[in-house]
């Protein structure tokens, strides 16, 4: 049996229980005493718990014989010998532990090599991400510095154009009044089939009133002006139902499809310009006719806020918009700088030069006195009114002074009773079906010494036909620049004139 430390073999062998390994007796027994673990495994031991293994009689003897002092190469004195021995064991035992500690430092090395190179990559891909995010912060900070004098240079333009342009219309007239022989008109009539509301543009400068459909049959867009004899066509062959259509000062028409795609069309040239993906539905498209014309402004139910370049380039985002917001129309002041947002409670009055600030609030049932839902909001051309229309009245506030401060008194008005306001916002048209006519009913604010009132001015009742006679969704003014004026009857699946 060969000795786990010394190579040679045991006079008096031991098993370690730890390793399993037979040792010299002596060896591991001063080994142990000096560490107090197995030399194999490292492991605590004591010299109690060591084994003691026989050998058999053919093993003894050779043994002996290895060890025996009758060998030639043994002849000497014994104690000699024996300190020898003694001597060689401590060698042995110290090269083992020798052995042991090279093989470990061996490992530790190998290590701290491979900890080397790891640590010299990590440094490596550090100093790159370091490289590439300096890279990221200098290109952002480009970026903002950028946006920052884009939007700086954009809100000096909106400022500048909107102080201009309130400037230009401040003395504008619009007519004494609305007083018109109105009469249902049989030969215009225009096809609709899923077809969104109507929308109404207005020019200030010219005193007129817009508007646009898709008619189905002709494949067309129909734009519709103050008189019915000089409405246009422009052909387009649509591939999915509209959400949204309106028309610009500028002779383009702005419409939005049932995915969600924002489309611009040229009425002269008859293409489409560009298209837009949106994420929520618009619940408003349009350019001012004079403050940046070259952009659009798109609003979506979110609240969200853009505008958009008819060349296609880089979007102004205005409003980020909140999911936790939904708006069903929106309407832009004059001046293009005041955008109202309303839902069924609120109308949100946003400072587009200053997003950030909160915006200016009327909520029903508060600065807004009377009505469970609000149908509509819209600015008056003069610049200091805004028309609400609720389920039961409509209200005027004076923007000059305090929210609910009114600038006339509220007019009562039933909720089937469909409303329409000339943009200077001292006419009001309202319409009620019973049976087969309509009643027609025309107002006008007028001042009194106590203060202001909508005053009827005119009463008209006229008959409709079989088709005329079905529900109505909406009424429209219409207005020329010979201040023709006509009504658009919106139902859901075709138009009707009175003019």
């Amino acid at each position: 049996m060969l000795c786990a430390i010394s190579g040679k073999p045991a006079k008096i062998p031991v098993l370690s229980p730890s390793s399993k390994c037979i040792f010299e007796k002596s060896l591991i027994e001063n080994y142990i005493n000096e560490t107090g673990k197995d030399p194999i495994t490292n492991a605590s031991i004591t010299v109690d718990s060591l084994i003691p293994v026989s050998l058999h009689e053919q093993q003894l003897s050779y043994t002996n014989s290895l060890n025996s002092s009758t060998l030639n190469s043994n002849y000497s004195v014994p104690n000699l010998l024996s300190t020898l021995q003694n001597e060689f064991d401590a060698i042995m035992l110290e090269n083992f532990k020798l052995r042991k500690t090279l093989d470990i430092m061996s490992k530790k090395l190998s290590t701290a090599l491979y900890e080397r190179d790891a640590a010299k990559l990590v440094a490596a891909n550090l100093l790159n991400e370091k490289k590439t995010t300096l890279e990221d912060i200098t290109m952002i900070v480009s970026n903002i510095n950028d946006e920052n004098s884009s939007m700086e240079k954009f809100n000096d333009t909106l400022m500048s154009e909107s102080k201009s342009f309130v400037k230009l219309t401040k003395k504008n007239k619009y007519g004494s009044n609305l007083q018109c022989d109105w009469k249902l008109s049989t030969k215009y009539l225009y096809s609709l089939s899923d077809h969104p509301s109507l929308k109404t543009v207005t020019s200030l400068q010219g005193n007129t009133i817009k508007s646009a459909v898709y008619d189905d049959s002709k494949k067309a867009f129909i734009v519709m002006d103050g008189s019915v004899e000089t409405n246009s066509e422009a052909p387009y062959d649509s591939q999915n139902p509209f959400k949204y259509i309106t028309i610009t000062n500028s002779r383009k028409i702005l419409f939005q499809d049932s995915e969600n795609k924002v489309f611009t069309y040229d009425i002269d040239s008859q293409q489409v310009l560009q298209s837009i993906e949106l994420q929520s539905g618009a619940i408003f498209i349009n350019e001012h006719e004079y403050i940046m014309k070259d952009y659009f402004l798109i609003v979506e139910t979110t609240g969200k806020a853009i505008f958009k370049p008819y060349s296609g380039g880089k979007t102004i985002n205005i409003l980020p918009g909140s999911s936790f917001d939904k708006y069903h129309s929106a309407s832009l002041h004059k001046d293009g700088i005041l955008l109202a947002l309303v839902n069924d409670t609120n109308v949100d009055i946003y400072n587009l030069l200053k997003p950030n600030e909160l915006p200016t609030t009327f909520r029903l049932n508060n600065e807004i006195k009377e009505g469970n839902m609000i149908k509509m909001v819209q600015f008056a051309s003069n610049g200091y009114w805004m028309i609400v229309r609720t389920d039961s009245h409509v209200f005027s506030f004076d923007l000059r002074s305090d929210p609910g401060t009114l600038a006339i008194e509220p007019l009562p008005v039933d909720a089937d009773v469909l409303i329409d306001l000339h943009h200077s916002g001292r006419f009001l048209v309202t319409v009620k079906k019973e049976d087969m006519k309509l009643l027609i009913q025309s107002f006008q604010y007028t001042k009194y010494t106590n203060g202001k009132k909508w005053e009827l001015e005119n009463d008209t009742t006229v008959k409709l036909t079989k088709k005329a006679n079905s529900e109505i969704d909406s009424i429209h003014l219409l207005y020329d620049d010979k201040n023709h004026c006509e009504i658009i009857l919106k139902y859901e699946t075709f138009v009707k004139y009175i003019k």
